[in-house]
C-alpha cells in the first residue's frame, strides 16, 4: 500500500517532527538508494523514511548506533518545516564545526517522483540523494545546486479566501464539476480530500441533494495544528491522515506518526508477496545492469 502525501499531510507531519526532533543532535545519516529509503541517525531517535513509490512511510523510534554504511554528520536539528501548499519538508542543520555549517535535508513528495536531497551551504550543493534525476528546468544531480520545485500558484496558498471566493472556485454555476479544474486552481485540495470538502465521498448516500461544499474543512487543511490524527479506511487501504474526513471510516490517534507506525507494522505483517517478488526482481536488475556496465 502506498501513501498519498497531499500538502495538508506534508504540512501536519512537518509540523510534528519538527515538535519531536527540533534540537536534536544528529549522528550520521544513511541515502539508501537501492531501497529509496533515507535514514537520520540522532542520539535520542531514529528517523526512517521510506520514499518507495509502493511505501512513502516515515517513522521515528528508538535510538540506533549508525551502520557502517552510513556516513557520520555531527550537527543540530534546528527546524522541520514544509511551504504553504507544498508536498516537501526542509530539515534545517547547523554543522557542531567545520567551515561550512549551513546543511539541509530535503524530502520531496510530488507524485510519485518522490526523493531526498542532503544539501550544503547558503548554495544548496546537492551533497548525497536518493534519485538522480534530469527534468527541464531542474537537474537533480550531486554537485549541483538545488532548485525546488515551482512554488504552487494555487488560490487559497499565499493569501486566505473568504467563503465566497472559496465557493465560486470549487461551486462554479456549471452543471458538472470538474474535479481536475478545482484541483489545479484551489490550494490544499487533493484527489482524497477533495470529495468530503464536496459533500461527497466512498460512502455517501446515494440519494438526495448533496450538502453544501464545505468552507470550514477548507480552512482546516491549510492549518497544520490543531488536528485530528487519524487512519482513513480508503478502497486503496489504511492513509494516515491529520484529519478525520467525511465519508471514510476512520481510527483516531494521538499523533500522525504513530498512526504511520500502526501501517508500518501491519503491512510487515502481512508479508505481501507479490512485493517480495517485486523487490527481488528490482534487485536482479541492479545487479544485472552492474555488470553489463
Amino acid at each position: 500500500m502506498s501513501v498519498l502525501w497531499d500538502s495538508p499531510l506534508t504540512a501536519a507531519v512537518a509540523s510534528e517532527l519538527h515538535a519531536r526532533l527540533a534540537g536534536a543532535r544528529l549522528r550520521g545519516h544513511r541515502f539508501a538508494w537501492d531501497r529509496r529509503e533515507l535514514t537520520l541517525y540522532f542520539r535520542s531517535w531514529t528517523l526512517r523514511w521510506r520514499l518507495h513509490p509502493r511505501e512513502g512511510w516515515v517513522t521515528v523510534g528508538p535510538p540506533r548506533d549508525p551502520p557502517e554504511d552510513s556516513r557520520p554528520l555531527a550537527a543540530e536539528l534546528k527546524r522541520v518545516e514544509a511551504p504553504p501548499d507544498e508536498r516537501l519538508i526542509r530539515f534545517s542543520f547547523q554543522k557542531v564545526r567545520g567551515q561550512v555549517r549551513s546543511v539541509q535535508i530535503v524530502v520531496e513528495l510530488m507524485t510519485n517522483q518522490w526523493n531526498a536531497l542532503l544539501l550544503e551551504g547558503e548554495e544548496g550543493w546537492i551533497r548525497h540523494l536518493l534519485w538522480t534525476r534530469q527534468t527541464e528546468g531542474r537537474s537533480l544531480v550531486v554537485g549541483r545546486a538545488y532548485h525546488p520545485p515551482p512554488f504552487s500558484e494555487r488560490a487559497g496558498a499565499k493569501a486566505p479566501l473568504s467563503e465566497l471566493q472559496w465557493k465560486t472556485l470549487v461551486a462554479p454555476p456549471k452543471k458538472d464539476v470538474n474535479y481536475e479544474t478545482i484541483l489545479d486552481r484551489v490550494a490544499f485540495t487533493s484527489p482524497l480530500n477533495l470529495p468530503s470538502l464536496l459533500g461527497q465521498g466512498e460512502e455517501a448516500e446515494a440519494a438526495g441533494e448533496p450538502p453544501p461544499p464545505d468552507f470550514e474543512l477548507w480552512k482546516r487543511l491549510g492549518q497544520s495544528a490543531p488536528t485530528e490524527p487519524c487512519i482513513l479506511e480508503t478502497k486503496r487501504g489504511r492513509q494516515p491522515y491529520p484529519f478525520v474526513l467525511k465519508g471514510f471510516r476512520y481510527h483516531i490517534f494521538s499523533s500522525l506518526l504513530e498512526a504511520f507506525e500502526v501501517v508500518v507494522e501491519e503491512e510487515s505483517r502481512k508479508g505481501d508477496a507479490a512485493s517480495n517478488v517485486m523487490e527481488r526482481l528490482e534487485q536482479a536488475l541492479r545487479q544485472a545492469t552492474g555488470k553489463a556496465r
